[in-house]
């Protein structure tokens, strides 16, 4: 038999007499919002200056227009590297190498140098080794020893060379130029060994720099009035000089060659014999070889060296005979800046 089943639905929906629902109260005033406060700016990035004269190295803030420190227990340099994943600055001078803590300018090492001159630096971090250029050869001073000399690579020359030198960190390559014998010489530096010679245009070998991200090396010379201002390129997968650039005529020799690896420009500075020269730079395209702008000023002038900040899009210019460094705007290749101060050796970076 089945059951019949009965559903009240008021045990489910309430009873039948719903109260009403009450009246909302009254909303507030509504009062004028307060107007939006203005983004603020975004600060410059900072742009450090490391300006070598005698002595001592001036740390200067470009973007804020003041001086950092004086850095006098380094002697004169004759080059300064700054190591900006180790936070480390490396300075050559009749020292030697010198190691100091980027976050303080404190010095942590200073080594005393193997031979009587030694200049370029770089560091290769595969071997954590860096490495400075002398007279036909390269030495390597090791971090984990309290910088102490580690290595010495030679090359079969005598007399005597600018100790220029540059590596490439991508391809475990160091490049020592002789600008008397007219080549480049490679150095392995996974085994510390002279491994092949670049033949270059004639003295086109004093200077030396390297495009690590296209495996271009650069080489120009310095110390030849006489001779054409030449610019090889090497290619560092064959080692062979693919292009030469005409820069200047005889009577002008270059000072410096710098790399902006960002925007693959290569700049390279001017000096002229008899100081009748207006020009500061010269700027080539590293993606065509060719001569893309020369960088002038309305006076004559001395250089002795070059660097450049990409990260600002800057390049700064030391004019030794009239004590000024030039901004150069690299967007427009053109001075924007003179900043007065004595200089023989420049290196910049973004912290």
């Amino acid at each position: 038999m089945k059951k019949r089943i009965t559903i009240n639905n008021n045990l489910i929906n309430g009873p039948g007499n719903i109260s009403p629902i009450p009246p909302l109260p009254p909303t507030s005033p509504t009062f004028p919002t307060q107007p939006t406060q203005p983004t603020p700016p975004v600060p410059p990035l900072e742009d450090l200056l490391f300006i070598g004269h005698p002595g001592e190295i001036t740390v200067y803030d470009v973007s804020r227009r003041r001086v950092i420190t004086e850095i006098e227990n380094v002697g004169t340099p004759n080059d300064i590297f700054i190591n900006s994943e180790m936070n480390l600055l490396y300075v050559t001078s009749s020292l030697g190498l010198s190691v100091l803590n980027l976050s303080d300018y404190q010095l942590i090492a200073q080594t005393p140098a193997p031979s009587g001159f030694i200049n370029e630096i770089g560091y290769n971090p595969t071997n954590n080794t860096v490495y400075v250029g002398a007279d036909f050869r390269a030495f390597g001073f090791d971090p984990d020893n309290n910088y102490q000399l580690s290595t010495t690579i030679d090359v079969t020359r005598s007399g005597a060379s600018s100790g220029m030198f540059a590596l490439n960190p991508l391809t475990n390559r160091g490049y020592l130029p002789i600008g008397i014998a007219d080549n480049v010489y490679v150095l392995d530096l996974l085994t510390n060994t002279w491994v092949d010679t670049v033949i270059t245009s004639p003295n086109a070998s004093d200077l030396v720099a390297v495009n690590s991200t296209t495996n271009r090396i650069y080489t120009s010379n310095s110390s030849t009035p006489s001779r054409t201002i030449l610019l090889d390129i090497i290619d560092g997968n064959t080692n062979t000089v693919t292009t030469t650039i005409v820069l200047a005529e005889p009577g002008n020799l270059s000072t410096g060659i710098a790399i902006d690896e960002i925007n693959n420009r290569i700049y390279v500075s001017n000096r002229n014999t008899n100081n009748a020269s207006n020009v500061l730079a010269y700027v080539v395209d590293g993606n065509t070889n060719t001569l893309l702008d020369t960088i002038t000023i309305d006076r004559n002038v001395n250089t002795s060296s070059i660097t450049v900040n990409p990260s600002v899009r800057r390049a700064y210019i030391s004019d030794a005979d009239n004590d000024i460094i030039y901004v150069i705007d690299t967007i427009s290749n053109t001075v924007v800046e003179e900043l007065p101060f004595q200089s023989f050796v420049l290196a910049a970076y973004t912290p």
